[in-house]
């Protein structure tokens, strides 16, 4: 019992012991301070002194601390968010810049069937349409008004490139069809013939002057644009080539079917690879197809639009060398499919 009642009864501060614990308080506060806590600290005086320069305090206001005025100090004095007596800002997203929004301010007619292409010829003043109505026509690009109709083909023209060297104008179609046009005579100076099928599409290489076609005959042709000469036909596709892109870098051709796409070199006809990428979730087989393809500007990346409702987007495998991935390259003689 009387253990309990010594160990309940707790020691009372003594008037002493306050005096003391207010004078080392005092000394502490009195102590050198920073100028940045002191200009902080004259700044929350400022705040509590009453209008007619008497200071303004609640009842008892001296015998505690003042917990406002700690954080108005590491608030005014610290100015960071990292500081323990401030909460943390939930993080947010920054706000979109504005840009005024598109509108239709145009309408050009003139084509009696389908539009099936379109391309900008690199000087910016004017543009190329192919049409199913078998017809060429040259927009210009500020007034939209016709400058010229090239007629030639006999089926839907299904691809159109302008050359970056002047004037010529490149077109393939359904009519199994490749045609070079110089635009300064208005008139077809080259014919491409080798494809055993429709045309669907057609490319330059942006350094050399090759030409590359792509077909519903399961093939892709690369062409020397200054001979006619077919310098090689790349066969291994199963379906219809869709869709063909040229670059700079290796690989330098690109070409895609239903649901394949094979990475070429131009100059020795050789697969580097093939992808064929799942269907999306959801889809069908039958889904899986590729209509389109390019790249962006650094010709790092490469998108393709395709059937599965996605765009999917490649790029270089950074940990691939020549060990983990070598060319299967044989030199020995191909036999190559005569058409």
């Amino acid at each position: 019992m009387k253990r309990n009642k010594a160990s309940g009864n707790r020691a009372q501060p003594t008037k002493k012991h306050a005096a003391e614990s207010k004078a080392e308080n005092a000394a502490t506060l009195s102590g050198p301070v920073s100028p940045l806590l002191r200009s902080g600290r004259s700044r929350v005086d400022a705040n509590r002194t009453a209008p007619g320069g008497s200071e303004y305090r609640h009842p008892g206001a001296a015998d505690r601390p003042q917990p406002t005025a700690v954080n108005s100090i590491v608030m005014e004095t610290g100015n960071t968010k990292n500081s323990a007596l401030m909460a943390k800002k939930a993080p947010t997203m920054p706000k979109p810049q504005w840009h005024p929004p598109w509108k239709l301010y145009r309408v050009i007619s003139g084509h009696l069937g389908w539009v099936r292409c379109i391309a900008v010829e690199p000087g910016n003043q004017w543009f190329v349409t192919g049409s199913a109505d078998r017809t060429i026509k040259i927009w210009d690009l500020a007034s939209g008004k016709l400058k010229l109709s090239l007629t030639g083909h006999i089926s839907t023209v299904r691809g159109v490139i302008v050359s970056t060297r002047s004037p010529y104008l490149f077109s393939c179609g359904e009519d199994k069809q490749v045609k070079c046009w110089d635009l300064e005579y208005n008139k077809v100076i080259r014919h491409y013939h080798g494809h055993l099928s429709a045309v669907y599409g057609l490319d330059l290489h942006p350094t050399i002057d090759v030409l590359v076609t792509c077909s519903r005959d399961s093939t892709a042709r690369i062409w020397d644009v200054r001979t006619k000469a077919s310098v090689h036909t790349l066969s291994g596709h199963t379906n219809a080539v869709a869709t063909v892109r040229c670059q700079a870098a290796e690989p330098q051709i690109i070409t895609a079917d239903n649901g394949t796409m094979h990475l070429w070199d131009w100059r020795t006809g050789y697969n580097f690879q093939r992808v064929h990428a799942a269907v999306q979730p959801g889809s069908l087989d039958s889904e899986s197809g590729i209509f389109a393809c390019a790249f962006d500007q650094s010709e790092s990346r490469l998108l393709t639009a395709e059937a599965d409702k996605t765009i999917k987007v490649y790029r270089e495998d950074d940990t691939a060398t020549e060990e983990t991935h070598p060319i299967s390259w044989k030199p020995e003689i191909i036999k190559r499919k005569r058409f």
